[in-house]
């Protein structure tokens, strides 16, 4: 891990463009997007991977100990630009792991950036997303995504079904993740659309 490392988290619910605002501002951010990450994982044939395609299938929360061992591998991380985490923490039980981690290597907290979305947009959104397979980026309008592959697919998580169970479990948990991150980071950035 590079030494004197800071992370940023960026929050919000599901579909709230929080890949796109990482990639607005990327001249001076990193974005580590753990959902990318672990459907990545879930390709292999690892425990890991089995494990983790079983939390995709189910719409079920994976283990802290896991997801920050996914997040924190070196090849993840930027030396020189804002590491911004995206997709952790979700749930208020994972905040106390990510500091209690941060405090272990020395990790330095940085900006928590809230995206404030109301529900009809993200419900529009959903409509019409496909993803790539190759990168797992939403793609644009035009149907490319940024590494210009042009097979697109629905993926399982952007159902309506399974929208509205990520979206509830947001607003159960949302206001008691921000306020035990707030303890933590050094600014709160609100960024409202």
């Amino acid at each position: 891990m590079p030494r004197q490392m800071s992370i940023s988290i960026v929050f919000g619910p599901p579909l709230a463009g929080k890949t796109t605002f990482v990639q607005l501002h990327e001249p001076t951010m990193h974005h580590i997007s753990l959902g990318r990450i672990a459907r990545k994982v879930s390709r292999g044939s690892s425990s890991i991977s089995t494990t983790i395609t079983a939390s995709i299938t189910n719409n079920t929360p994976l283990d802290s100990h896991l997801l920050l061992n996914l997040i924190f591998q070196n090849e993840n991380l930027s030396s020189v630009k804002e590491n911004v985490i995206d997709g952790y923490p979700k749930y208020v039980h994972e905040v106390d792991p990510l500091i209690d981690y941060c405090a272990k290597y020395k990790i330095t907290t940085q900006n928590l950036y809230i995206l404030e979305r109301p529900y009809g947009l993200l419900k529009k959104r959903l409509k019409h997303r496909r993803v790539c397979e190759n990168c797992y980026m939403p793609a644009a309008l035009s149907g490319t995504c940024l590494c210009r592959n042009t097979h697109l697919y629905k993926r399982e998580e952007d159902s309506v079904e399974y929208f509205q169970g990520r979206w509830e479990r947001y607003i159960e948990q949302a206001s008691g993740v921000i306020s035990r991150l707030d303890k933590h980071f050094t600014s709160i950035v609100i960024k409202d659309e």
